[in-house]
């Protein structure tokens, strides 16, 4: 076991300047996509019980098999990277919560709902929306019975209509 700490030791130190570049290029990168990424979540998302899904974009299945693996890969290379960076300067955390968004997993959806309940989180995220112009994320139970959203919610879609 020592032995493979060593290991990592010396691994980090060869490489400190470029997984440190590497980091600062992820915080900048993501400090500039994520309020674009996260004003493209629809409002209501959070909402149902059940995620909803859009339209599949791709036209043949074998495409999206690729599509997913790589999507997953991606997810976990974000995932790996920002276990690296909890060690390094840069967004640890971020980079690992964007690859467990990214990726395909069972009970992702309650993940996903579990996070956006958190109040800081929650209202750091719509303060990201209301920069972009969009509707505020709506919280988990906040439709009425008819489906219709909350007068809050109504009055906002009322003022930013085109």
């Amino acid at each position: 076991m020592t032995s493979v700490w060593i290991a990592m030791v010396a691994f980090v130190e060869s490489w400190w300047l470029e997984m440190t570049a590497i980091s600062l290029l992820l915080l900048l990168v993501s400090l500039v996509a994520m309020p674009f990424v996260v004003a493209q979540i629809p409002a209501d998302y959070f909402v149902h019980r059940r995620r909803h899904r859009g339209g599949s974009r791709v036209r043949h299945r074998r495409f999206a098999g690729v599509i997913a693996m790589l999507k997953n890969g991606l997810g976990l290379l974000l995932l790996f990277a920002g276990a690296v960076m909890l060690l390094t300067p840069g967004p640890g955390l971020v980079t690992m919560l964007a690859g467990l968004m990214l990726a395909n997993y069972p009970g992702k959806f309650r993940l996903e709902r579990w996070l956006i309940s958190r109040p800081q989180l929650f209202h750091m995220l719509n303060r990201m929306r209301e920069q972009q112009g969009e509707m505020p994320l709506l919280l988990p139970g906040k439709l009425f019975p008819d489906g219709s959203v909350q007068q809050r919610d109504a009055e906002w879609l009322a003022q930013h209509r085109d």
